[in-house]
């Protein structure tokens, strides 16, 4: 049986551009893939470590887009405009716009947000960035040291699990 689309949240995306296999990650992982509107739109630039200094790097999705590997989608109906301006009271507008297309569509949703999740955990099918980089790693047959580059990059860029997240031995190992 085939899984449901999977909406990425904006976090999950950065993460997985600043990891520089977005591509090959996805890949690995059950699709399709999309993205709503408003995070295509928050997704201009990543934050990256150069020399020990943060700094700004353009990123562009148009590659992976024109590829096939990712799709938009917005809202389309009353219905997703109402739960989005709800979830706007509470959330980003990615997170929002994800979060009611994703419940309105039967979408699963990628998000490391601690608050998405608990707002939306108990009716909207959630993972976060290391789920999919560790199906990739085991999926693909990735050496350890490949993950944990992988795994340094998006800490560089910003993201560092939880001493509670159900990957965070796996991560510390790998880094």
């Amino acid at each position: 049986m085939a899984m449901p689309p999977l909406i990425l949240d904006t976090c999950v995306v950065l993460s997985l551009l600043a990891s520089r296999r977005m591509k090959e990650i996805l890949g690995a992982n059950s699709g399709p893939f999309l993205i709503a509107e408003a995070v295509l739109h928050a997704t201009l630039s990543i934050h990256i470590m150069v020399d020990g200094v943060r700094e700004k790097e353009s990123v562009s999705l148009k590659p992976l887009l024109a590829a096939g590997v990712l799709a938009v989608v917005e809202p389309e109906n009353e219905e997703e405009f109402q739960s989005l301006i709800a979830l706007s009271l509470e959330l980003d507008d990615g997170e929002a716009m994800t979060c009611s297309l994703a419940q309105h569509r039967g979408y699963r949703i990628a998000t490391d947000e601690r608050k998405t999740i608990r707002l939306v955990a108990n009716r909207i099918g959630t993972i976060g960035t290391l789920d999919l980089v560790r199906a990739w790693g085991d999926r693909a047959g990735v050496s350890p040291r490949l993950v944990g580059e992988v795994l340094a990059a998006i800490e560089d860029r910003g993201y560092v699990p939880g001493v509670s997240h159900a990957h965070y031995a796996w991560w510390k190992q790998l880094r």
